[in-house]
């Protein structure tokens, strides 16, 4: 078998180099792979070989959170004898950390000579706890130079130094006495935690108002309830009108209906005359042309159209995902600072420890701590109405 050699050879070499014997004494025509280097001409010597080249001195950077601002260098490689400059801006690769720093665009300009500049970016301050952020630089527009082909961009991490679950309990963290604090005050910072997740804070508001609906709906059933049973099942053909005011009047709900009486009446199909006697029967105690049985049919519409839009807010509340945007905030920030810890740190921290508290406990903590707290603000709700509705009905009770 044949076995032929590369030779490189230059414009010197001699017409049998070209040919290697393979020590059979055939094929000696046989040429092997050659490669033609031209004497004296190097292959950066182009004509972009004088032109200068621009980049960030380092490709990534570590800011503490405390700093005001991080300084960023650009060199400058060749071209000394010229000016030249560059365009720079700031930009945040994930679209989540732009509360962190301030954006910043200029243009650096290199005079005959230099070959350093640097360029600042303010960090802001925030005091929630999180992952480490973090944001690029880039430059552009290079003017009489040329952009470095890997360090034209310039990565910024923002290392977080606050506590969870806020700043408040940071020196009882550091003693190790964490569990000796108080745990009502650990659940309201918890919960101003979560306000502070972008996204949350107003979706919060939503679902406590979309919550309200449910109580005003007990409430609405609450009255319908008092009304069926003190005027449309009491209510007989030989009772007087006085007897079914008497009975009414003994309930806040003979104020409900007077205003909803008005409303029917307009929604009502109207007949000829009638005039006051038409008006004197209808506020006789029931809602639809004095008689028991529309009435009751009216009431038991009114107990089950609300209903449609009960189960209309609760499809909003799911699509609010307010529980998943706080899972998912925990989820995250835990797992990027553990990559972001350091490979000593890395050993001294069980793996398992990290996938437990990433898939399991940062579940928990968000659906039996910050949602139960949520539904405990909706049963208080609901306690002041039934306290108040007890209060106006039955003031002795109280």
């Amino acid at each position: 078998m044949n076995a032929y050699l590369p030779l490189r050879i230059s414009e010197a070499a001699s017409p049998r180099d070209l040919v290697r014997d393979t020590g059979s004494g055939r094929n000696r025509a046989a040429a092997a792979p050659v490669e033609v280097v031209q004497r004296g001409v190097s292959p950066i010597e182009d004509e972009e070989s004088n032109c200068a080249i621009v980049q960030f001195a380092e490709a990534r950077l570590y800011a503490p959170e405390e700093s005001e601002a991080v300084s960023v260098a650009l060199m400058r490689i060749g071209g000394y004898d010229d000016r030249c400059s560059v365009a720079w801006e700031t930009f945040d690769p994930t679209g989540t950390n732009s509360r962190f720093f301030v954006h910043a665009t200029g243009v650096v300009t290199f005079l005959p000579t230099e070959h350093t500049k640097t360029v600042t970016v303010r960090i802001l301050k925030d005091d929630t706890w999180s992952a480490n952020a973090e944001f690029n630089l880039k430059l552009s527009e290079p003017d009489n130079c040329r952009l470095g082909q890997l360090q034209h961009t310039c990565r910024v991490k923002i290392i977080d130094a606050d506590f969870f679950p806020d700043n408040k309990h940071k020196d009882a963290f550091l003693r190790g006495e964490i569990d000796e604090e108080d745990g009502f005050s650990l659940l309201v910072s918890y919960l101003k935690f979560n306000l502070k997740v972008p996204g949350v804070a107003w979706r919060v508001v939503v679902l406590m108002i979309l919550d309200q609906i449910h109580n005003a709906y007990f409430l609405m059933t609450t009255y319908l309830n008092i009304y069926m049973v003190d005027v449309v099942f009491r209510h007989k053909e030989g009772e007087g009108e006085g007897e079914v005011e008497e009975a009414t009047e003994r309930r806040l709900v003979a104020a409900g209906v007077s205003l909803l009486r008005p409303i029917l009446r307009r929604l009502m199909e109207e007949g000829e005359g009638g005039g006051e006697e038409e008006e004197a029967e209808l506020f006789g105690g029931f809602l639809v042309n004095g008689s028991r049985e529309e009435t009751a049919f009216l009431c038991g519409w009114l107990y089950i159209l609300p209903l449609f839009v009960l189960h209309l807010s609760d499809i909003v509340k799911v699509q609010l995902n307010v529980v998943g945007r706080s899972r998912e905030f925990l989820q995250r920030s835990l797992f990027m600072k553990y990559l972001h810890y350091s490979e000593m740190e890395q050993r001294k921290t069980a793996p398992v420890s990290i996938g437990v508290g990433v898939i399991t406990e940062a579940a928990e903590i968000a659906e039996m701590g910050f949602m139960k707290a949520i539904a405990m603000l909706r049963l208080f709700c609901k306690m002041l109405i039934v306290g108040n509705f007890v209060h106006m009905e039955q003031p002795s009770a109280v």
